[in-house]
């Protein structure tokens, strides 16, 4: 299939520059570079542009962690493709484009991608053969029109989406193609760029999937169009720097004053489908436990791993306990401390691992350690026993591992971004993949980039379950300061040569407590943490 990718300017952002070079790896891929021959429009206001540009890179260099800015914002030149370029006349005129000369020019091309901010009109829009797409990072109904993700923000709005279009005379409002929702970050920037990322998964999975399938097209064109929203005015940025900077900051204090106590009383507890709590392990004045994980070991006997976290001494501990049924009976044994091969530091969020070359094998949150590995667990010594050391593409700390194999057979292994030394629960999600196995070292790489983009509220995992031929990941819902206060569910989507992710209805519900953050699920028993 032929794809021209239409643009604006000489460099594209990284962003833009992932879509390309996936299509590229599917599809043959060009650039169209539009080039204005006349201009019919009142000038615009040069102090006006002058202070947005202002408030766009104060907002951008302080909101975004360097390594977000990196993956969404950071220029590169178009000529790094090495694609064939084709330029594209346009006049403009009632700030909209209209294509000037050859219309063969684009008739050409199967699908034109539109990447740039110019309102295409007339003939341009019917000539390829699946149209021209784009992203719109704003619902169709309520924001059309941007800045991208700013007045959601404003607007107090739980969700903000992005959907993939085929543009037609509507502004922002075309054929949808696929939609996405995130929950609205607390700063504009972070929530603009969870949009752009989401809208990437959106933009890669079309490219790579839907193009030649008009089966799969969701048709949601909207019925009531609202006023499109402009670049906020001076009064608006005030109103914005108050709610973010003043507001924002009262807030999480108030959360850390209110959260002290939940953070550091948690407990765990054991159910049975049946029979309800059938074991619990509360905290106390010394200690708390948490981040459980069940482990069968035979028909009629369960290992239940958990974190003990000494307050005294400021780490934990994996502790463990045998569970053994016997015609609804159930027998609780404690094995106490199971030490850890070389690691005498803080150690929390025990994990089976899931591959099929590894079936008894374990990953581990340390702190204070120089080095991440897998663990073999030693039923006769009751001991971790290090197997493959990990070693990263770029040097990592991992923090709430999870793993699993995709379709490939591949190890995939998602951590949470270190943010120990912090008192803001909220992460970003990272994802890795095997590269090679040498002696007892395993080489990984980033997948999909790397960082997984997805809100981060809830990048830190919760577990993992593996049933009926799916995956689920559970992620822990914080709220900055406030740490652990539900889990939600997501299906992986193992369709792309990526991480990718849908929410999905919890498969358990649990109630009758406070919060929790971890759970793990073994057959009809489930363990989780509460507070």
């Amino acid at each position: 299939m032929k794809i021209g990718f239409l643009v604006d300017r000489d460099y594209i952002y990284s962003w833009e520059y992932n879509i390309i070079s996936n299509a590229n790896k599917l599809h043959d891929a060009s650039i169209l570079m539009s080039n204005i021959v006349s201009v019919d429009y009142k000038k615009t206001n040069l102090i006006g542009n002058f202070l947005r540009g202002i408030f766009h890179k104060l907002t951008l260099e302080i909101e975004l962690s360097k390594e977000v800015k990196e993956k969404f914002f950071s220029k590169k030149k178009i000529s790094l493709l090495n694609l064939d370029l084709y330029q594209i006349d346009f006049y403009i005129k009632n700030n909209r484009w209209y294509l000037d000369g050859n219309l063969n020019q684009f008739s050409d091309f199967d699908l034109i991608f539109r990447l740039g901010g110019g309102i295409l009109s007339g003939d341009v829009l019917e000539l390829p053969k699946y149209g021209i797409v784009g992203l719109h990072h704003g619902s169709e109904v309520d924001y059309r029109g941007g800045p991208p993700g700013f007045w959601e923000f404003m607007n107090n709005e739980r969700y903000s989406n992005v959907i993939l279009q085929r543009y037609d005379e509507n502004i922002d409002a075309g054929l949808i193609l696929d939609r996405a929702k995130i929950s609205t970050k607390n700063r504009w920037r972070r929530n603009q760029a969870q949009l752009i990322g989401a809208g990437v998964d959106l933009s890669n999975h079309y490219l790579a999937n839907g193009v030649n399938n008009n089966a799969t097209i969701k048709s949601e064109n909207s019925k009531i169009l609202k006023n499109i929203n402009t670049f906020p005015c001076f009064v608006d940025v005030c109103r914005y720097l108050v709610k973010a900077y003043v507001v924002g900051s009262i807030v999480s204090l108030k959360n850390i004053f209110n959260s002290r106590k939940d953070n550091f009383s948690w407990s765990i507890s054991l159910i049975e489908k049946k029979e309800g709590v059938i074991h619990t392990r509360a905290s106390n004045k010394t200690n708390f436990f948490a981040d459980p994980c069940l482990v069968r070991q035979s028909d009629t006997e369960l290992i239940l791993f958990y974190e003990n976290y000494s307050f005294e001494d400021g780490y934990a501990s994996i502790y463990a306990d045998k569970v053994s049924e016997n015609n609804s009976n159930y027998l609780i044994k404690s094995l106490g401390e199971i030490s850890i091969d070389g690691v005498d530091s803080h150690v929390s969020f025990p994990r089976k691992c899931y591959w099929k070359c590894f079936e008894d094998l374990y990953t581990f949150e340390t702190i204070s350690t120089q080095d991440n590995w897998l663990f073999e667990f030693d039923n006769k010594s009751l001991k971790f026993i290090k197997r493959y050391r990990l070693i990263f593409e770029n040097k990592r700390h991992i923090v709430d591992p999870v793993t699993y194999t995709d379709k490939k057979g591949r190890l995939i292994l998602l951590s949470s971004s270190n943010i120990w030394g912090t008192r803001n629960f909220n992460a970003r999600l990272d994802s890795y993949i095997v590269d090679q196995v040498k002696s007892n070292e395993i080489y990984l790489k980033d997948y999909n980039g790397g960082l997984v983009c997805i809100d981060e509220s809830k990048g830190r995992n919760g577990g993992i379950l593996h049933f009926k031929n799916k995956i689920i990941r559970f992620a822990q819902v914080n709220y900055g300061h406030i740490y652990g206060r539900d889990v939600e569910a997501y299906l992986i989507e193992d369709d792309l040569d990526g991480y990718s992710e849908k929410e999905i209805s919890m498969p358990i519900k649990i109630t009758g407590n406070n919060a929790f953050h971890t759970v793990s699920i073994e057959g009809r028993f489930c363990a989780y943490d509460h507070s």
